[in-house]
């Protein structure tokens, strides 16, 4: 079970590693007893010395050896090997007469100084600054006499610090050393006695013992190390480089372990050239011959991580060299670690690109920058073609932001039951789609005209479903559950950002509401801050801004002392309101702020924290002004009213009038000289009937009677009226289709529809434009009144409107027929005139719809149904016909005059009159007729006790038969109902004359034989 903090990979390394120990013990082993053979050849003491340190380095089993010799404490001699390389710093010394200290110490000590890991406990030698790697180091002294001393040094590879055997093998070379220089220096000495050659007989017999026993134990370290190479689960690989100079051309596979065949898949490779095992290595992965051949001329050991192109494999490899030229490389495949690795990085990539994101979105103010970040990171993140933002619209998918390898949808709105973003909505789960043509939830035809393959789409999720982010691929893919952890993070944030718009739009919302109402109101109103004992303007509306000759900017941060002379009393009552808190009031008269003419002003100042004051002034010269106005509407309303009440009886004076005044010219002979004066006075009856008609017009008590139209001769009529009011900048183009259907309505309310129309469409075009107005008949049937509320499947005749302004949207569209709705500016529209359109066209029993879209104008359409009756005509008055009969009249009028002159008409063209001067007199006498004996009720509308609507009601449920004709110099509700009059009342107006009287009352009784006859 690994350590912790190793990985099995790195337990495998460090098997790998547990042949070397033995491997460098044996070659320390094999250096010592090389440096032997020197001890028993050289006679010249510095060639001795030399020999010895490079015999030893080139075993390599020990990595540099250094040989000083003192005499009275001066370097005599000294040599070294590989100490240029690792240990460049001794040099330097010895050629300056200086010692390491471990040196020192063992010729000082006369004992061995061993140092494990010498780079790490030697840390104030000037030798570790340079020293190459860790190493172990043991010093020996050299005896050599009383003055004369040395010491031998050899750097091993760690470990071998500790092996006594090889501590023991250096002390006794050492020995050996001084002794061998002893006997080269002795020339004059006496030859070795038998005792003393005996003794390094016996020390040659013992090396020779020590030497054997180290052979026994290579050839055991070899097997071992064999079978560590046969059973290691990494690859191991011993190679040979071959070189073109110094460049580093191929290799040869001179030994591989099992694993290295499983782990690189090549076989039958022992024996054979890489560039043969793997064609084109060479070109494809350079850095691996750079690296090999390193090692292999150095023979220092690296440990690197490289991609092998040709195989298509990470390995992570150790490169060690078992001698010049060869290198030994021990590996695993790091492929899948890579790949982790990799989707780590990439993952933590995406994470920081998420929190960019995150950021930026938490600085946006507005909702079409929120979508535009979150579009473009939704690809980014996750590395797709084409993206796509939806918010729930209702019971719609609206596609606000869509670029999926082309916009199709962006705009859109499709039902939420048929779309994968609904799906995702109303699951609130995201949905991972390999191919969008396999899958149930997606309509596959909506897919046709895009290049779309696969899809991702997570939810934007709140406390409703809000929308959903969705990424798609042209290619086949399958976003990883990493995607999907990505996309719905940045949903989660776009939720909150959304929300976080939101409520910042609606705090914006409020704060520009509070300083539009602030700018908007229509008083100037200033704030002011106290600052120590004295008031500064802080700040002013709109309304103070405009006052005249006093630009607002320039009275910010000035004094009442400043302004006091244009604002009396100022000064005094800031100081008030603050001291009180309270509400304090002045009138004033005074030339603010420059104005011509003084102005009565009334001054409101309020306390607000902070130590501020707000003065609102409220100019109320106009308001006296209008107080006047007001005054004098009332008056004119009051006479609108008493205008009713005054035509309707001036109506029956000039009845009278009228009527006598055709009495007197029919008896009197035509070259009468009282003719003439009795012609004057009937005309100036008409004038003054035709006042009454005025009057009653400005007191709206007319009525409107619904006839048969033809629509084109509206149309034509109003034509040339048009023409002036919308101006020559509009054109008015008229497409009027013959043969038009006939439609009842009432042809003064249908030109109020053309007209009403026609002004808002010349709003719509203010830089002028084209009006168009067409007539046609068209018939609509089942399936568009099904699609069409409260339309019923007919004939009808269409009047079309149509203009080339600036249209409208969707909302505003659904509200435009709404009372009060209005898109014009404050004060140029009160709502109302499409809605009284709305309510012409529902009242003649039709229907009106509105087409339009922002850019492309509006056509309103009015459906009218279709009728086959002929259009009315006025019905000629034949003034000197006398239309006669013999039936009986119920005559009811309060005024005596009318109800005199009325009964004298009836009777003398032949009628049998009783006269009634109110509702229940009439009844009385009503009831003592015979039941059948009365053919019509003539009846005055407006009377005391009973009215004559309620009067007619009354005898007409006693006998249906009776006919009604109301007559009435005004109406009210008692006869019309929403200003129509029903279609089987008959109404005569006053003033009317003898003729229109016998010829209405025999029209209204020959009623029924007309209509059996027909």
């Amino acid at each position: 079970m690994p350590r912790a903090g190793e990985s099995e990979s790195d337990q495998a390394n460090l098997r790998a590693e547990g042949a070397s120990p033995l491997r460098d013990r044996l070659a320390a082993v094999d250096g010592i007893r090389a440096a032997y053979r020197a001890l028993v050849h050289e006679t010249n003491p510095t060639t001795l010395i030399r020999r010895v340190c490079e015999l030893l380095v080139e075993s390599r089993g020990v990595f540099a050896s250094i040989v000083v010799l003192t005499d009275d404490g001066l370097i005599t001699r000294s040599a070294h090997a590989g100490v240029l390389e690792k240990l460049r710093a001794v040099a330097e010394m010895l050629s300056e007469g200086k010692l390491p200290a471990c040196i020192g110490r063992a010729m000082d000590d006369a004992a061995v100084v061993v140092k494990r890991d010498a780079s790490a406990v030697c840390t104030d030698c000037p030798v570790n600054a340079n020293y190459a790697g860790s190493r172990d180091v043991v010093v020996a002294p050299i005896s050599l006499g009383t003055d004369s001393r040395g010491a031998l040094l050899v750097s091993l590879t760690p470990g071998l610090g500790a092996d006594s055997a090889i501590v023991e093998l250096v002390t006794q070379l050492a020995d050996d050393i001084a002794h061998t220089l002893r006997r080269i220096s002795s020339d004059t000495a006496p030859a070795p006695t038998d005792e003393v050659i005996e003794e390094s007989r016996a020390k040659i017999r013992e090396l020779h013992a020590t030497v054997e026993e180290s052979e026994t134990s290579r050839r055991a370290i070899a097997q071992s190390y064999r079978a560590l190479f046969e059973h290691a689960s990494l690859g191991i690989a011993h190679c040979q480089m071959l070189f073109d100079g110094d460049d580093p051309r191929d290799f040869i596979y001179l030994d591989v372990n099992p694993a290295f065949g499983e782990l690189t898949g090549l076989t039958d490779v022992v024996g054979r050239k890489v560039s043969s095992v793997i064609p084109g290595i060479r070109d494809s992965d350079p850095q691996l011959f750079e690296i090999h051949g390193r090692v292999a001329r150095t023979g220092n050991a690296e440990r690197f991580e490289i991609f092998v192109q040709a195989l298509d494999t990470w390995f992570d490899v150790s490169v060690y060299c078992p001698q010049h030229g060869h290198f030994i490389a021990v590996f695993d495949v790091i492929t899948e670690r890579k790949q982790v690795a990799a989707d780590l990085r990439l993952f933590s990539e995406r994470l920081e690109g998420l929190t960019r994101v995150v950021q930026e979105l938490s600085r946006v103010r507005d909702v079409a920058s929120i979508v535009d970040i979150v579009r473009r990171a939704s690809r980014a993140l996750v590395g797709a073609d084409g993206a796509s933002f939806v918010l729930r619209d209702g019971d719609r998918c609206h596609y606000v932001d869509e670029d999926a390898i082309g916009p199709l949808w962006r705009g859109m709105r499709f039902p939420i039951s048929t779309c994968i973003s609904g799906w995702v909505m109303l699951n609130r789960e995201a949905a991972v789609i390999p191919d969008v043509y396999e899958d149930d939830r997606i309509p596959h035809e909506a897919y046709r005209k895009t290049f779309v393959h696969s899809l991702a789409m997570v939810p934007i999720r709140s406390h409703d479903p809000l929308g959903a982010i969705g990424c798609y691929w042209a290619e086949p893919h399958t976003a990883t559950t990493q995607d999907v952890r990505i996309l719905q993070a940045l949903a989660d944030s776009t939720s909150t950002a959304l929300e976080s718009v939101r409520i910042l739009q609606e705090l914006e919302k409020g704060r520009a509401q509070t300083r539009a109402l602030y700018d908007h109101l229509p008083n100037p109103m200033f704030v002011w801050r106290a600052r120590g004992d004295r008031f500064v303007l802080f700040d002013l509306n709109e309304a103070a801004r405009a006052l005249p000759k006093e630009r607002g900017t320039e009275l910010i941060g000035r004094t009442p002392h400043e302004i006091d002379h244009r604002i009396p009393h100022l000064d005094v009552d800031l100081a008030r309101c603050l001291a009180s808190r309270s509400v304090v009031r002045r009138d004033v008269t005074c030339r603010i702020f420059g104005a011509e003419m003084p102005r009565e002003l009334v001054l409101t100042y309020g306390f607000i924290p902070e130590k501020m004051v707000i003065l609102r002034s409220e100019d109320v010269t106009e308001q006296r002004q209008t107080e006047n106005r007001l005054v004098l509407m009332q008056r004119l309303e009051a006479i609108g009213r008493l205008a009713g009440g005054v035509a309707h009886d001036f109506n029956n004076l000039l009845s009278v009038i009228m009527s006598y005044s055709g009495f007197v010219l029919d008896e009197l002979p035509t070259d009468d000289p009282i003719r003439a004066d009795v012609t004057e006075i009937l005309a100036a009856a008409e004038r003054a009937a035709s006042l009454t008609r005025q009057l009653l017009a400005f007191s709206r008590k007319q009525i409107l009677e619904p006839l048969v139209l033809d629509l084109n001769n509206v149309v034509r009529e109003i034509e040339a009226m048009l023409r002036r009011l919308l101006g020559e900048d509009i054109e008015i183009v008229v497409a009027l289709r013959e043969g038009l259907g006939h439609v009842m309505a009432d042809p003064g309310q249908i030109e109020q529809v053309v007209m009403n129309l026609a002004l808002n469409a010349r709003d719509a075009m203010p830089t002028g434009g084209r009006l168009t107005i067409e007539t046609a008949n068209v018939e609509l049937d089942e399936a568009y009144a099904a699609g069409h509320v409260a339309v019923k499947a007919g004939s009808y005749v269409r009047l079309a409107i149509s203009d080339t302004g600036a249209g409208m949207d969707e909302t505003t569209r659904e509200h435009i027929f709404e009372p009060f709705f209005t898109t014009k500016a404050v004060g140029r529209g009160t709502g109302l005139g499409l809605s009284m359109v709305y309510g012409i066209v529902k009242q003649s029993g039709g229907n009106i719809w509105a087409y339009s879209e922002p850019g492309l104008g509006t056509t309103i359409k009015v459906y009218l149904p279709r009728i086959d009756s002929a259009p009315s005509g006025s019905v000629a008055k034949a003034a000197n016909v006398l239309l006669r009969g013999g039936e009986t009249v119920l005559l009811v009028e309060d005024e005596d005059a009318v109800r005199r002159l009325t009964e004298r008409i009836l009777v003398g063209a032949g009628y049998r009159v009783i006269a009634a001067p109110r509702g229940d007199v009439a009844i009385e006498l009503y009831n003592q007729q015979r039941r059948g004996s009365i053919a019509l009720l003539l009846t005055d509308v407006v009377m005391p006790q009973m009215s004559g609507r309620a009067l007619a009601e009354r005898i007409s449920a006693s006998d249906p038969t009776i006919r009604v004709l109301y007559m009435s110099g005004y109406t009210d509700n008692a006869i019309v109902h929403h200003g129509v009059l029903d279609a089987d009342t008959h109404f005569i107006g006053k003033p009317f004359s003898a003729a229109d009287l016998r010829r209405k009352v025999r029209e209204v009784l020959d009623e029924d034989t007309a209509r059996e006859t027909d």
